[in-house]
């Protein structure tokens, strides 16, 4: 048991804490004020009535608070009393209660977030003390004194939350309040009585619907009328007539609930009285919901006591109501949405009693011209028939019959509304047939508006409201016809009617989706009947409208609507057709499904043609098929002229004509097809002629008869004959006339196409073709221009051989395609170039026929083409080739029809061939097509290659070789030299291209040398592999792709053929393209060395051709494949082959590194001159120090130069036996060079300027300037690395970050860890041999090459020395004696390397762990060289570690409580690093110790830094975390607590997330069992870090204090620790700078009064 001492402490400084909290409150932090809410919660559960009094004490003391100070303290008193009512004794109940009502009334100014908090304290008191805190409340509400607002303010809230409580003080209440009525003054107080009357009316009426629950049965609502009137009246008669509106609207929510408690005689009284002033009000305020709700209220009564009293001002409430409700309620003010249901509830309740009147005036708004009363009234309706449907059943004929009215409204907003009226008459069964129909069709015209539409509204509403009126109405249709069943005949003739009617074109889908569920129902109970329904249209008529509309299916999804219907339609078209349509319905609906991203129109209209032929054979009637045509003639006028549709029932129509044999029928409704033939557009012209080429297959002469009679009597007319003086010209005649004459020309064109050749041919070329070259050649229309040509080329296909059975020939063929060339032109006008893909296939049909060409108009075509359509793709083509299947050429206007044209030429040029095969020919066409071969434009080498192609695999494949044919090809080597740059394009399918005329070229030359055909085959397997080579964009790959094609050339082409292909190749040196450009050089370079031998006699020739190119080569890969050109004709000639470099100045430029490159290929020669380099290295210094205060270092020049041609040597792979060899040596060198030229500067010569002539002479070796000496030296490495064959060494480089722009040792230093792993696992032969060679550099002059030694060294060891102890005592000695050095950074790496002796054989180790323990303890004070590349306090700890887990314990008896010791300053410094290391090696030490032994000094070190590794669980640092982590893991068991040491090793996981808090406070409860002894030390301790320079720390320890403190159990411990000390120091954080500071401090406090 506590003694009494102890619990007057804690009861003093509980008061002052919670004191002290309570200065907090108003902190301006806000996590701190959260904390200090929390903190006082925390208090309360265990001294609920302490934190209340302290809390009314405190605000006693400290008067002067500010508002928002006490609105602070008044809020954890409310959720205390709220939490802990029941634990609140009587004394602090009537203390708060006064303290409560002193707050609330001590001002008499307005503050209401201190006073009415202070009455929610009161309130939440009362579910409990409702009758101490009335009386104390009532003691502020006495007779004939005005109270405090506050005072009545409190009593309603008191009556809303107890209201079986507060009743029976209410008469009394009343009693008392109402003679202050009349004295009250301000708004305030006034509001204020008004709420609490209005909330005792409420709690009367509460107390009423639950008496059987009440306390008291006998209560009855009379009892209180009297008093409730007697208020009523006053603030009937004055308050409500207040200018305040909060006031104001307070009054009336209270009137709702007194208008309710009023006698019947009072009611009968005020009624009149009470609507005629809320009436007014509303004309006011017309979106005050109180004042409706209100009325509301009042009607409600009224109309249950007697609805009478209501008929006097009925006219007027339905005006006012009418005027207050909103046609459309504002979402944003949820008043107005309140305000709407309010008077929609009025509307509601007048309709039950006065139904008629209400209904007439609804009608008269529907009448009204004003369009928001419009909408008001069908706003009502519709709430009326969805609410109220019994009621406003008796009067839903004459609503109807203002529906009606109200169809052909203009106004788009009152549609709107109307629509939803409607839905909800039919919805409720209102509508029969005769009213539904014209409802019906007014939603279907609603589906069918367009946003363009000029309807009053539609341009106000934006894109999102129309869509959701469009959806809206959509749905509606929908709704209607899946749920109102009774009406399913009306929809299912309106809808049919609606389909064929142009009107309702845009409602398509919503019609088709409402007809498919009609159809699915009514087909079950169908019967076929043989006559139509009277104003239904015929199934036929349908079906054409269906078919029409399917031109555009992807419309709104429409082809997917209008064939679902037509799939459930077809017993109603004829009663065969089900399986037929059930399958290809189907088909087209899969059709569409698939194809809807890549949608071709042209074939879309085909299967619907297949569809309609199909479905006329299925049913094989010609009446119906003559009824069919009728149809599709009688619906021509719905569609416009250029339209998808039209264009679609134009060829349905002649399909359908195709199955119709009276001549009679299709003459007619082939005028119909025709119609007037003067289309306004060519798409429109170009479907008739569609048209009528269909019909002209089964009736071609009628249709032939039909244009020649147009042709003759309309395009020959005359204009009007007084219009012939020239003095007017007759425009709008000619226009009509041209676009006669368009569609004529195109008629005939399908004409000739479609129409059987045995007629046809008989009159084609007098009756058409003299006629289209007439118009060709007078014409000055573009359009008409463009038809000519298509139609001429239609006759020309008619008149093909293949086609001409009858050897008809075009007499006049010559002077036709002298005309059609004509037609090329490229700088008139850009219509010309639109021609381009009309006229070629027009020339190649003339070509065909059976006329042979002479040479000259053969190459004149070719030139003429030619040079048209690629100069054309050099304007208007924009190139982009991904593969051969995917080409793009830009999305210029004119792009399309060049390229176009590519293959249309190509197709004419093998015609030409193909009339004339002969090389004649072949040689006619090639020296045309060769310049365009090496245009620097893509968009024209791409097309000349693809027609070289074209052009040498036709000849290849129909050339007859035979003994009269020449023997040899003389264009076999011009022509591949030409061709090899193609063979390497930037775009991957002109090499493809190109190399394909690679084996077409070999082919043609091996056909003429004698081979035969099977010759081929042997060059096309060897040219195959190398063809899928070129696909790849791998420059590896295309490399030996290039090869490969120099071998197949050397191969097979013939021996006189070699010098023509080098000229010609020596030429694509220089092409524009690098990629062709070197993949010429690098096809020529394989071809010289195989072919170089024979070509003895132009060695001179070829090298001076090279030289002089290379200096003109803009491409580094061409320019290094030429030199290995060079380096090819030198293994056959040597002598043409000089080198002397190491004189050139540096940097060396590219031909000399590629030089340097060469001779390293003689292996001889790079063994010699890497010699040589060696022994420069050793004689020459390699920087010199300059003797000023900068002290630069500037490297010397000959060994920089001799680094540089190492460099390019090892670039060449041959030097690899050299470098494997001497490894370890040259590894060393450089590896020394390169840490000697870290931060040196480059060699430059600058004479010392004596005289103003030397000042501007020419400074040598300037260039040198721009060099990094250490990038030059790493690079070299790197490079002896890969040419030696050390790839994992290499990539240690490769990887290292920084290491090539350094300017110290730290990124070599840091790098050579994972060199020395790479070089003792992969090469450990050449260890001892690298250990020789860097001793000799461990003692050198130069401190960069002793730092990189020793720094080699400390990884040897590490290493173990790869096994070897000699190596090993060597580099311990090499390392001890670095603890002598000057350099900080040598010291430093010798203690890091002895730390590693930890990791010897336990010999090595014992013998050399005291030299080493005796420098790790002198480096632990070595702190003068610390700076940021050098912490030698740090390297000593790390190594400390190590050789602690190396060494055995008799070893360490003497340093290990020095070493604690020695360390502890270490766990606050500023260094992560630093502290992370020094808990470590605590935890090290302890590790180190043996249990058994004796441990109490110890013991001491654990116990006094025990609670500063807890705290720094919390570090900024996560490695320090990590530290403290295990090192309280190694610690634990020194503390000889079991269940400590257990939660310590399960959740101090290394990579756990740690929850600090929640952990500290499980660990210190069970540290309260097992260590409470060391409990007083650990507070104590804990204390010490309230001061700490890192704010976690100082709050984490104020944390840790308090759960420390409230752990504390046995007396000895509590009083050894003095609460006030604790308090104190706690109390001083709560004025720390950071906000987690004291919010921890705030929490800490709390803990300590915690039981």
């Amino acid at each position: 048991m506590e003694p009494e001492g102890g619990k007057k402490s804690a009861e003093a400084q509980i008061n002052v804490v919670i004191g002290t909290l309570l200065e907090c409150a108003a902190d301006k932090n806000e996590t701190v004020c959260y904390s200090v809410s929390n903190a006082l919660k925390k208090i309360a559960k265990n001294h609920p009535n302490e934190l209340l009094k302290t809390t009314c004490v405190f605000r006693e003391r400290n008067a002067k608070l500010s508002n928002e100070h006490v609105a602070a303290l008044l809020q954890p008193m409310e959720e205390v009393c709220v939490e802990h009512i029941i634990e609140i004794d009587g004394d602090t109940v009537l203390m708060l209660i006064k303290f409560c009502v002193d707050e609330m009334t001590k001002s008499l100014e307005y503050v209401p977030n201190v006073q009415m908090r202070a009455s929610a304290v009161l309130v939440a008191l009362g579910k409990k003390h409702c009758i101490q805190v009335m009386e104390g409340v009532l003691k502020k509400f006495i007779v004939g004194n005005v109270p405090h607002y506050t005072v009545p303010h409190t009593m309603g809230a008191l009556a809303s939350s107890n209201p079986f409580a507060v009743l029976p003080f209410l008469k009394t209440i009343l009693g008392t309040m109402l003679p202050m009525l009349g004295l009250l003054r301000g708004d305030q107080i006034k509001q204020a009585f008004a709420y609490a009357l209005g909330r005792f009316c409420e709690a009367i009426n509460e107390y009423m619907s639950n008496i059987q629950s009440a306390p008291d049965p006998t209560i009855q609502k009379d009892m209180y009328s009297t008093e409730i009137g007697i208020a009523y009246d006053l603030l009937c008669s004055s308050w409500l007539q207040s200018r305040e509106p909060k006031l104001v609207e307070t009054v009336l929510q209270a009137l709702g609930p007194m208008f309710s408690i009023l006698t019947p005689e009072k009611v009968t009284e005020q009624c009149p009285k009470m609507i005629t002033t809320l009436l007014f009000m509303c004309k006011k305020q017309k979106d005050n919901p109180s004042i409706t709700q209100c009325l509301a209220c009042v009607l409600l009564v009224a109309l249950e006591l007697n609805q009478s009293l209501l008929e006097p001002n009925l006219d007027a409430l339905l005006n006012t109501l009418g005027d207050l409700t909103s046609p459309i309620p504002d979402y944003v003010r949820p008043e107005t949405v309140k305000n709407q249901a309010e008077v929609l509830r009025c509307y509601d309740r007048l309709a039950k009693h006065f139904c008629d009147k209400t209904v007439d005036h609804l009608t008269q708004m529907l009448k009204n011209n004003n369009e928001r009363d419009r909408i008001k009234a069908l706003l009502v309706v519709t709430h009326l028939v969805n609410s109220s449907d019994s009621v406003i059943k008796t009067r839903a004929l004459d609503l109807i019959v203002m529906l009606k009215q109200m169809l052909t409204e203009p106004n788009m907003k009152v549609k709107i509304v109307l629509l939803k009226t409607i839905v909800a008459f039919a919805y409720h069964g209102h509508f029969y047939n005769a009213e539904a129909n014209v409802f019906i069709e007014f939603i279907v015209k609603l589906c069918c508006l367009q946003q363009t539409t000029s309807a009053k509204g539609v341009q106000d509403m934006s894109n999102t409201e129309w869509s959701e009126m469009v959806r809206t109405c959509d749905n509606s249709l929908y709704l209607l016809t899946t749920s109102v069943l009774e009406l399913e005949n009306v929809f299912w003739n309106l809808f049919l009617q609606c389909v064929v009617s142009k009107e309702y074109t845009n409602a398509c889908c919503t019609l088709m989706r409402c007809l498919t569920t009609l159809a699915v129902r009514k087909k079950e109970r169908l019967k076929m009947q043989d006559g139509d329904q009277a104003g239904v249209p015929t199934a036929e008529a349908v079906l054409a409208r269906c078919l029409t509309l399917l031109a555009a299916p992807l419309e709104d999804s429409r082809g997917l609507h209008i064939l679902n219907f037509l799939r459930n339609y077809a017993l109603y078209v004829h009663k065969s057709l089900r399986a037929l349509w059930d399958v290809q319905v189907v088909q087209l609906l899969q059709y569409v499904e698939e194809n809807g991203d890549d949608w071709l129109p042209g074939l879309w209209q085909e299967r619907i043609l297949e569809f309609l032929t199909a479905t006329v054979r299925e049913i094989d009637n010609v009446q119906w098929n003559e009824s069919l045509a009728q149809r599709f003639t009688e619906q021509v006028p719905l569609y416009g002229g250029n339209s998808e549709e039209k264009a679609l029932l134009l060829k349905c129509l002649a399909t359908v004509l195709c199955h119709v044999t009276d001549v009679k029928f299709v003459k007619e409704h082939f005028d119909v097809l025709l119609g007037s033939a003067r289309f306004n557009s060519a798409n429109e012209a170009m479907a008739c002629a569609k048209s009528v080429g269909i019909c002209s297959q089964v009736h071609m002469t009628p249709v032939i008869q039909k244009l020649n009679l147009i042709r003759r009597e309309e395009l020959l007319k005359k204009a009007n004959k007084f219009l012939h003086f020239n003095f007017i010209k007759d425009v709008k005649h000619e226009v009509e006339v041209e676009k006669l004459r368009y569609t004529i020309i195109a008629c005939y064109a399908e004409l000739v196409l479609e129409s059987p050749a045995e007629k046809l041919l008989l009159t084609i070329e007098h009756e058409i073709l003299d006629w289209l070259v007439q118009e060709l050649q007078h014409t000055k229309d573009f359009q008409i221009r463009n038809i000519c040509i298509f139609a001429i080329g239609k006759v020309a296909e008619a008149m093909h051989p293949n086609r001409n059975t009858l050897h008809i020939r075009m007499q006049s063929r010559d002077e036709v395609l002298n005309l059609i060339l004509s037609q090329l032109q490229l700088h008139n006008g850009p219509e010309y170039v639109e021609l381009y893909p009309v006229i070629l296939p027009v020339i190649t049909a003339l070509i065909k026929l059976r006329n042979d060409l002479e040479a000259e108009q053969r190459v004149t075509i070719i030139r003429t083409c030619f040079d048209m359509i690629y100069n054309g793709a050099a304007i208007y083509c924009k190139l982009n080739v991904t593969s051969r299947n995917d080409v793009s050429y830009g999305d210029l206007k004119l792009a399309p029809f060049v390229f176009n044209s590519f293959e249309k030429l190509n197709t004419l040029t093998r015609a030409l061939l193909l009339q004339s095969m002969s090389p004649a020919t072949l040689d006619d066409i090639l020296t045309i097509l060769e310049p365009w071969l090496s245009k620097k434009k893509p968009e024209q080498r791409f097309p000349a290659i693809e027609n070289l192609r074209s052009v040498l695999e036709c000849y290849l494949t129909n050339m007859k070789f035979a003994y009269e044919a020449p023997s040899k090809f003389g264009q076999t080597g011009f022509i591949l030299g030409r061709i090899i740059p193609r063979c390497t394009d930037p775009n991957i399918t002109i090499r493809l291209v190109a190399i394909e005329c690679v084996r077409l070229v070999l082919c043609i030359a091996a056909r003429y040398e004698g081979h035969m055909s099977d010759y081929n085959n042997e060059i096309g397997n060897l040219l195959l592999a190398v063809k899928s080579d070129l696909s790849s964009s791998d420059p590896k790959v295309l490399y030996g792709a290039t090869s490969d094609v120099a071998k197949v050339i050397a191969t097979y082409l013939p021996q006189f053929q070699l010098m023509h292909f080098t000229e010609s190749a020596l030429d694509g040196l220089l092409d524009h393209e690098a990629s062709s450009s070197s993949g010429t050089s690098v096809t020529l370079n394989g071809f010289l060395k195989l072919k170089g031998g024979e070509l003895y006699q132009h060695v001179n020739e070829i090298v001076v051709k090279l030289l002089n190119f290379m200096n003109l080569m803009t491409c580094n890969k061409t320019r290094t494949s030429s030199v290995r050109c060079v380096l090819a004709m030198a293994i056959f000639h040597p002598k043409a082959v000089v080198s002397v470099l190491l004189t050139n100045p540096l940097p060396y430029d590219s031909c000399v590194s590629d030089c340097w490159m060469v001779l390293a290929q003689d292996t001889n020669l790079a063994a010699d001159i890497v010699e040589q380099f060696k022994r420069l290295f050793s004689t020459i210094a390699l920087y010199e120090e300059q003797q000023n205060a900068e002290r630069l270092r500037i490297c010397s020049l000959q060994p920089l130069a001799a680094v540089c041609a190492l460099r390019e040597m090892f670039r060449n792979a041959q030097m690899q036996e050299i470098v494997v060899a001497q490894l370890p040596e040259l590894f060393t060198i450089l590896l020394m060079v390169f840490s000697s030229y870290i931060g040196t500067s480059p060699p430059i010569h600058t004479p010392q300027q004596t005289t103003k002539r030397d000042k501007y002479s020419i400074v040598p070796n300037r260039d040198a300037y721009k060099l990094v000496p250490g990038k030059i030296a790493l690079d070299t490495l790197k490079l002896l690395l890969l040419c030696g064959k050390c790839d994992v060494v290499l990539e240690v480089f490769l990887q290292g970050q920084n290491i090539e722009s350094c300017t110290s040792l730290v990124p070599l230093i840091d790098l050579m860890p994972a060199l020395a792993d790479r070089i003792f696992l992969h090469t450990p032969a050449i260890v001892s041999r690298l250990v020789a060679s860097c001793n000799s550099y461990a003692t050198s002059n130069f401190e960069p090459q002793r730092i990189a030694a020793n720094a080699f060294f400390v990884e040897v060891i590490k290493h173990r020395g790869n096994g070897q102890p000699a190596l090993v005592e060597t580099v311990i000695t090499t390392l001890l004696n670095g603890q002598t050095d000057s350099c900080a950074m040598v010291r430093q790496l010798s203690l890091r390397g002895l730390g590693y002796v930890s990791s010897l054989d336990e010999e090595q180790c014992n013998r050399h762990c005291s030299f080493v323990f005796s420098s790790l303890m002198q480096g632990l004070d070595d702190h003068e060289a610390s700076n940021s590349d050098t912490n030698i306090p740090l390297e000593a700890m790390l190594s400390f570690s190590k050789m602690l887990h190396g060494v055995e314990e008799k070893q360490l008896e003497s340093i290990q409580v020095s070493a604690a010791v020695r360390i502890k300053p270490f766990y606050e410094r500023d260094d992560p690093l630093l502290r992370a290391a020094a808990f470590r090696l605590f935890g090290d030490l302890a590790k180190s110790f043996d249990l058994n032994t004796r441990l109490e000094a110890f013991r001491e070190q654990v116990n006094g830094n025990f609670i500063c590794l807890l705290l720094h669980l919390s570090d900024d640092n996560a490695d320090v975390i990590k530290a403290c982590k295990y090192t309280l893991r190694q610690i634990a068991p020194f503390l000889e607590a079991k269940s400590v040491n257990a939660m310590i090793q399960d959740h101090l996981i290394d990579e756990g997330q740690l929850h600090y808090s929640d952990f500290m406070s499980d660990l210190i409860k069970i540290m309260t069992e097992e260590l409470q002894e060391h409990f007083p030390f650990f507070v104590m301790n804990a204390l010490s870090f309230v001061k700490s320079q890192w704010a976690q720390i100082r709050s984490n320890s104020a944390l840790m204090v308090g759960l420390l403190y409230h752990n504390l159990k046995s007396s000895e411990t509590s009083d050894a620790v003095q609460m006030d000390t604790v308090c104190y120091r706690l109390m001083q954080l709560l004025h720390d700078e950071e906000a987690t500071v004291r919010a921890n401090a705030v929490q800490g406090l709390s803990y300590l009064f915690l039981s």
